[in-house]
């Protein structure tokens, strides 16, 4: 992320580049009023600082005096550890990722011009600050997604329906940002797999969680949803995962596009949509005479006989259907020996 030296004095100190300051703005991030009037101020006053607290601590060594005031040294002290850390910025061109940089600048100017003389400079410096603010903003294009246009628009809306406004390449559009904002409530779980931008996953009071969820195929995909109790899932919109939630539609549908950038990326919602029964056959349709003729009972002859098998020309015929059940196993009857008399209790081999 670190660019040479060259370029990150080109992106201090030179004028907006056309069409660069969105809202994420890396071209001229600090702004001219930064880095042209606070900038040599601030030098001013480290070096100012520094040699009041060695001029005040040598007095307390050799003289009745209370030495530095500890207003002076703890300024000092957060002007040594901010810069430490300023060198072990990643960019230093990004003043997104340096803010604490531009705060402390800012109080070491205010303490300086609060001293003596200087204060003459402080009303002056509070002008220039304004005056130069204004002339960056006139350069600045698309003026970090907020131009005259889209200002007063914003001024005609609601707080409510700023929150969905459309502002920027990677905010979410209007009509998915209303959803998220009427269906993620607090607790609520927003699962990705790819998004430019995740800060727009999460409600206008961040209340919902965010979780990221590798894809390693569908079954897989579709169990880690369930385990983490996902309410909406954002995918690339071509991505495989994609397709397998657009498979499932019994249990997700999209919402629409979660960012406005190519359309590249797609938020689905859970649903749980009810299994329908099966209806029940419909029984046949049998005319009403029929039905009354049914109901009644037959009326009975008193010369009616009933016919006997031999009234029959065949005679009355049962017709018996084979039985397939098993039959049960008899056991065979062993013939009984055929002994003469009185020898039935004879041992054998005896005469």
């Amino acid at each position: 992320m670190q660019h040479a030296a060259s370029d990150v004095w080109k992106d201090l100190f030179d004028l907006p580049s056309p069409s660069e300051q969105f809202a994420d703005s890396r071209d001229n991030g600090y702004g001219n009023a930064t880095t042209a009037i606070m900038l040599p101020l601030a030098v001013i006053a480290i070096f100012a600082l520094l040699f009041r607290v060695i001029k005040q601590g040598l007095s307390g060594l050799f003289r009745a005096s209370s030495g530095a005031s500890k207003n002076d040294v703890f300024l000092l002290y957060l002007t040594f550890a901010t810069g430490l850390a300023f060198s072990q910025s990643p960019a230093f061109w990004w003043a997104r990722l340096n803010l604490h940089v531009v705060v402390i600048g800012y109080m070491l100017v205010a303490w300086l011009l609060g001293e003596g003389r200087w204060r003459r400079l402080a009303e002056g410096f509070a002008g220039a600050l304004i005056v130069m603010g204004l002339v960056t903003l006139h350069w600045a294009t698309p003026k970090w997604d907020v131009g005259y246009d889209a200002m007063r628009a914003l001024m005609r809306e609601s707080a409510t329906e700023r929150i969905a406004h459309p502002l920027g390449v990677l905010i979410m559009p209007q009509a998915t940002a209303r959803a998220r904002e009427a269906e993620l409530h607090a607790g609520d779980v927003v699962a990705f797999t790819h998004h430019p931008f995740i800060g727009t996953l999460w409600n206008e009071h961040y209340t919902n969680r965010v979780v990221w969820v590798a894809y390693h195929g569908e079954a897989t995909f579709l169990r880690d949803l369930g385990r983490a109790r996902a309410k909406w899932v954002v995918v690339d919109h071509a991505s495989p995962e994609a397709s397998v939630l657009r498979r499932h539609r019994e249990s997700w549908e999209e919402v629409g596009h979660a960012t406005a950038l190519n359309n590249e990326t797609t938020a689905f919602r859970r649903v749980s949509r009810p299994m329908l029964a099966p209806s029940a056959p419909t029984p046949p349709t049998i005319p009403a005479g029929v039905r009354a003729a049914a109901a009644q009972p037959a009326p009975a002859r008193p010369d009616a006989q009933v016919p006997s098998p031999a009234d029959s020309p065949r005679g009355l015929q049962i017709r018996r259907e084979p039985s397939h059940a098993p039959s049960p196993r008899i056991p065979p009857v062993m013939p009984a020996l055929a002994m003469p008399a009185g020898r039935a209790n004879t041992p054998p081999g005896h005469p």
